[in-house]
C-alpha cells in the first residue's frame, strides 16, 4: 500500500508514533475493569469477532481472551502493513486469527457474520462515524454486540496542563484554545473528531443499534517520581515521542497549520499557539528528566455498546 494514507507515514513510521509497538496500548486498561465489561457483554458467548481498525491487533486481542474458548477473531485495517505485526502478535497469544485490509465504511462481509463487532480510536479518525456504525451494524448478528472505544481528547488536554508543574491559567487557556483550533479543523477537513467520544452515543442511536450503555475507561495512567513501574516508563518513552512529532500526536508544525487554518486561526494566532505548545512540551521534557513531573491523568475514554435488533 502507498505511503499517502496514514499522514504520509508508512505503517511502521505510523505504528511507532502511535504506539502499535509493544505493551503501550494495552496499558490503556485495567484487566479487572475488561473482565467487569466482559461480563456484562456476555462475551462468554462470543464464538466470532471483528476487530475494526485493528492496526496490529492490540483491542481485538485484548478483548478475545474474554470471549468464547476458541473464539475466531478477525481484524481489518485499510493499512496492509499492519498484517504481518497483527499476525505475529495474535500468534505469540495462542489466538485464532484473520487480518483484512478493507475500511470500515465497506466491510467485505455478509449481513449478520459475527456476534461481537468493535473498534478503538478509530471513529474519531472518520469524517463519517455514522457509516462506519451502520455497516458494524450490518455485519453483527441480530442480538450482537458492537462496541466502540474513543475519547474526549480536548478533555484529555485540560487534564494534560493541570498535572504538575502546573502552568499558570493564562496559559492553560491558550493550550485549550489551540488545541480546539486543531479539533475543529480535522473536522472542516473531513478528517474525523478527536473528541467523537462525547456524541458517541447519539451517533449509535443514529445508526439503528439499540440497548445502548455508556461507561467511562477507570484507568488513570499516572506519573509520579521516581517512574520505576514498567507502565510509567512506557507511558513516558511514548509521550516522548508523541513530543517528536513537534505538536503531541497532531503531526509536524506545517501540518497543525493545516488544521488551524480550516478552522478559521489567523497567522498569528497559529505563531502564539504553536509557542505556547512548544513550551509546554519543552516543561514537560524537563520535568520528567528531573523527576518532578507528576500527575493523576485520569484520561476521558469512553466505551459504548449497543445491539442490533432483531430485524
Amino acid at each position: 500500500m502507498s505511503e499517502d494514507i496514514n499522514r504520509g507515514w508508512s505503517a511502521d513510521t505510523y505504528g511507532e508514533r502511535h504506539g502499535f509497538e509493544g505493551d503501550w496500548r494495552d496499558d490503556w486498561w485495567n484487566a479487572d475493569f475488561l473482565d467487569l465489561m466482559a461480563r456484562r457483554w456476555r462475551l462468554d458467548a462470543v464464538t466470532c469477532a471483528l476487530d475494526v481498525g485493528c492496526g496490529v491487533g492490540h483491542w481485538g486481542q485484548l478483548l478475545a481472551p474474554r470471549c468464547a474458548p476458541g473464539v475466531e477473531l478477525h481484524g481489518l485495517d485499510h493499512e496492509g502493513g499492519f498484517r504481518i505485526p497483527a499476525e505475529e502478535r495474535a500468534a505469540r497469544r495462542e489466538l485464532t486469527f484473520t487480518f483484512h485490509e478493507a475500511t470500515g465504511d465497506a466491510l467485505p462481509f455478509a449481513d449478520a457474520s459475527f456476534d461481537l463487532v468493535t473498534c478503538q480510536t478509530v471513529l474519531m479518525h472518520v469524517p463519517d462515524p455514522v457509516a462506519v456504525l451502520a455497516e458494524m451494524r450490518r455485519v453483527v448478528r441480530p442480538g450482537g454486540l458492537v462496541v466502540a472505544s474513543e475519547p474526549n481528547n480536548l478533555a484529555n488536554a485540560l487534564v494534560e496542563s493541570l498535572a504538575a508543574p502546573r502552568l499558570p491559567f493564562e496559559e492553560t487557556l491558550e493550550l485549550l484554545r489551540f488545541q480546539e483550533s486543531l479539533h475543529r479543523g480535522k473536522i472542516a477537513l473531513g478528517r474525523g473528531d478527536n473528541s467523537v467520544g462525547e456524541r458517541l452515543p447519539a451517533r449509535f442511536a443514529e445508526a439503528g443499534l439499540v440497548e445502548l450503555a455508556v461507561v467511562s475507561n477507570d484507568r488513570c495512567p499516572a506519573l509520579v517520581p521516581p517512574y520505576v513501574d514498567a507502565a510509567q516508563k512506557r507511558d513516558i518513552a511514548q509521550q516522548l515521542r508523541f513530543l517528536d512529532e513537534a505538536a503531541s500526536g497532531w503531526g509536524a508544525k506545517e501540518d497543525v497549520r493545516e488544521l488551524h487554518r480550516a478552522a478559521g486561526g489567523t497567522p498569528a494566532a497559529f505563531d502564539r499557539g504553536w509557542a505556547s505548545l512548544a513550551a509546554h512540551h519543552e516543561r514537560f521534557r524537563e520535568a520528567v528528566a528531573a523527576g518532578t513531573y507528576a500527575g493523576a491523568r485520569g484520561i476521558t475514554q469512553y466505551l459504548v455498546s449497543g445491539r442490533r435488533g432483531p430485524r
